[in-house]
């Protein structure tokens, strides 16, 4: 299922609301809460567009070595390297 340019569109509206409470409060976290939503959003897309490429290729020999690559991250990941 893709997400519409409308539906990215109101997932960004709801930064609206810490936005607000940050000004409110006069927390000086804007700028920060910005920069991780555009790092997000850039993660996302490159990683969507990853897994395009590699189902497109209809290799299941691919997919089991992404796959394969992916739980070898996890598990350093929870044994912390």
């Amino acid at each position: 299922m893709d997400i519409s340019y409308l539906g990215l569109l109101f997932s960004m509206l709801l930064l609206v609301f810490p936005l607000i409470i940050f000004h409110t409060l006069k927390l000086k976290l804007s700028k920060q809460l910005m920069i991780s939503f555009g790092r997000m959003i850039g993660q996302l897309a490159i990683v969507g567009l990853w897994l395009q490429f590699l189902l497109d290729q209809e290799d299941w020999r691919l997919t089991l070595l992404w796959a394969g690559i992916m739980l070898i991250n996890a598990i350093f990941t929870v044994k912390g390297d």
